[in-house]
């Protein structure tokens, strides 16, 4: 009786979806000409915004563009219920799952459709069959780019589509015909690049890195022959010349450093139309600092039967390291005044270390008060030290004769700063919590200043556990 059920869902779904698979293939998008030649002017930068259909909108981006050959185009499909209220239930226990379709515009004007994709397993064993008001379904899909070796930008969209047929048949579920934004990419020209005995060595590379960080380039071996050939990607320093040349047109010395064993490559059965590749760090085998650069390999590898091969080149850059922020403080007469804790968290009996530091930022000399150990006790009664809940804390202060208080200047050039360190716990007693504290001395020569404003934690101590037994 099971097995009649089944076979019976099997058939009511085939009768379901066939309508669709036809549609589909008649129906190009409506962003998408008809196949064939046309007018072959690049589609607009921008496109528009895909639009709701009852209430489920789908949204569709190109995961790894510019696409290199032998890699499969990786697509986000994201559906999302627009609605303010009501969900929205994408498949029906009798239906065995959603499928989408694919259609691309190549540079050319042709049309390349895909059969239609499985996306969603029936209930209850995906949770998300149904989407609740502002809630989305996403997922990832492969492509198959056999038919994209023409190289030129590309235009792609995603049709899903569910006929009012499905719901007269007494399925509950969504229905309408939804469109994806239309998206780009790009397949670069790699026919000036020399194939060896059908194979093309190409390598990809980010358009920035930041300084200090791994420079990951792929290395790729592709066959754009018309048959199966022995391959195996080269490494960096054992089988490789890499030329790296900066913005001046000079190249970088590469160092030679033969790969562990563990890192040799092996030859492979590599089939037509399809690649190999690996990952290295171009930062071991040469120095980079910031700038512009282009990087082209040049392997031999006559053990591999395909001894010399030279790749594209790419463009890269290495940007400066972000620079931590400088604590924002006002400028006085040319002058700023910045605290920085030693730490965001204290032990309960830890000292609170901190920095103080008077910079001068203005063009001219200046003649400051040189910082004592008095600095916090004497100078530094207009400060504030709230806790969590806002609450100012007492500050030890102490106050200097009528007569003018003892103190030493010194002059600082533009640029030049003074800095000192002290604890917080010789004129505050703080006990565990969260603290702000901004600096508001009254300085000699300098008058008022503000500092920055800090954060820091004072946690309380732990108590020592009572593993003692009892006495009798």
């Amino acid at each position: 009786m099971k097995n009649i059920r089944f076979h019976a869902l099997l058939i009511l779904a085939a009768i379901c979806l066939f309508p669709l698979l036809v549609t589909a293939a008649d129906n190009p998008p409506a962003e998408s000409p008809a196949a064939g030649p046309r007018d072959t002017e690049a589609p607009p930068e921008a496109a528009k915004p895909p639009d709701a259909v009852n209430g489920l909108k789908m949204d569709l981006t190109v995961l790894n563009a510019p696409l290199y050959p032998g890699d499969d185009l990786q697509l986000d499909i994201r559906l999302t219920n627009t609605q303010k209220e009501g969900d929205i239930q994408l498949v029906d226990y009798g239906m065995f799952w959603i499928a989408f379709q694919a259609f691309a515009i190549s540079p050319d004007g042709q049309q390349i459709t895909w059969p239609m994709v499985e996306m969603l397993p029936k209930p209850p064993e995906h949770p998300t069959a149904t989407l609740p008001p502002g809630s989305f379904y996403g997922r990832k899909m492969a492509l198959d780019t056999s038919q994209m070796r023409k190289p030129g930008r590309y235009a792609i969209s995603i049709r899903y589509s569910n006929g009012e047929a499905l719901k007269d048949r007494g399925f509950n579920c969504w229905t309408g015909n939804l469109q994806s934004n239309t998206a780009f990419f790009e397949v670069p020209d790699f026919s000036k690049v020399e194939a060896v005995d059908g194979i093309k060595m190409l390598v990809k590379a980010q358009p920035q890195y930041k300084e200090g960080e791994p420079v990951m380039v792929e290395v790729r071996l592709y066959n754009a022959g018309e048959k199966d050939e022995g391959a195996c990607v080269p490494n960096l320093g054992k089988d490789s010349t890499g030329k790296v040349t900066d913005a001046e047109g000079k190249e970088v010395d590469w160092k030679i450093k033969g790969l562990p064993a563990s890192e040799d490559s092996m030859m492979i059965l590599l089939a037509s139309g399809h690649a190999m590749s690996r990952k290295y760090d171009l930062r071991t085998v040469c120095d980079l600092p910031v700038g512009k650069y282009k990087f082209q390999l040049h392997s031999n590898m006559p053990w591999a039967g395909i001894g010399e091969i030279i790749s594209n080149s790419v463009s890269f850059e290495i940007l400066p390291a972000e620079k931590p922020k400088e604590p924002e403080a006002p400028v006085k007469d040319g002058m700023q005044l910045l605290v920085k804790m030693a730490s965001e968290k204290y032990g309960e009996k830890d000292p609170l270390k901190l920095t103080v530091t008077l910079k001068n930022v203005s063009e001219a000399e200046k003649e400051v008060y040189t910082l004592d150990d008095e600095f916090l006790l004497y100078y530094c009664a207009g400060s504030v030290l709230k806790n969590a809940d806002g609450k100012q804390m007492p500050w030890t202060i102490k106050m200097y004769p009528v007569q003018e208080p003892p103190f030493k200047t010194e002059k600082l050039a533009p640029g030049k700063e003074l800095t000192k360190e002290y604890d917080l716990r010789s004129v505050a007693d703080l006990p565990p919590g969260k603290y702000t504290m901004q600096m508001r001395p009254h300085l000699p020569t300098l008058g008022d200043m503000v500092s920055n404003e800090v954060t820091f934690e004072i946690l309380p101590a732990e108590k020592p556990k009572d593993d003692a037994e009892p006495k009798p």
